[in-house]
């Protein structure tokens, strides 16, 4: 049978392969993370802030409505966002539009949930992938119990 990767042990190419895969989909979940940071401040600039106070919590649906008041008119909004650690009551920071106040956008922490998980996971697997498929790409110095015929 012809082989590119003559005399390679089929457990080191497994091996390549697999954290190959990890380096790569670690690499892409950090170019995603990037993007939606780049997008998710964009957005965020030249917009108005102020406070907000959480109404109502909906935890099957995972929504949170807030109330806020700008320009001497009230305004209320249902994010779709929920953290366990908001409380009704509790006042939270958002951004809004000054020609549309009524569709603010959340900030502080929960305006980077998205890419900052997407950083850590893709963090992680580049960290696994690349260490791995970089160990199994070395040439080993003697054969091992696995390569011996």
């Amino acid at each position: 049978m012809f082989s590119f990767n003559r005399g390679v042990s089929p457990v080191i190419k497994a091996g390549k392969l697999f954290f190959g895969l990890f380096a790569v989909l670690g690499t892409l979940f950090l170019i995603a993370a990037a993007i939606l940071l780049i997008l998710k401040s964009n957005r965020l600039k030249g917009l108005e802030r102020t406070d907000a106070v959480i109404i109502e919590q909906d935890e099957a649906s995972t929504s949170t409505v807030v109330s806020y008041k700008v320009n001497g008119k009230i305004y209320r909004y249902r994010f779709s966002e929920y953290s366990s650690s908001d409380q009704i009551g509790d006042t939270v920071s958002i951004a809004y539009d000054k020609n549309a106040p009524d569709h603010p956008l959340r900030t502080g922490f929960m305006a980077y949930l998205a890419p900052a998980v997407l950083g850590f996971i893709g963090l992680v697997f580049s960290l696994v992938g690349w260490g791995g498929w970089l160990f199994f790409r070395r040439k080993p110095k003697e054969k091992v119990p696995w390569e011996m015929t």
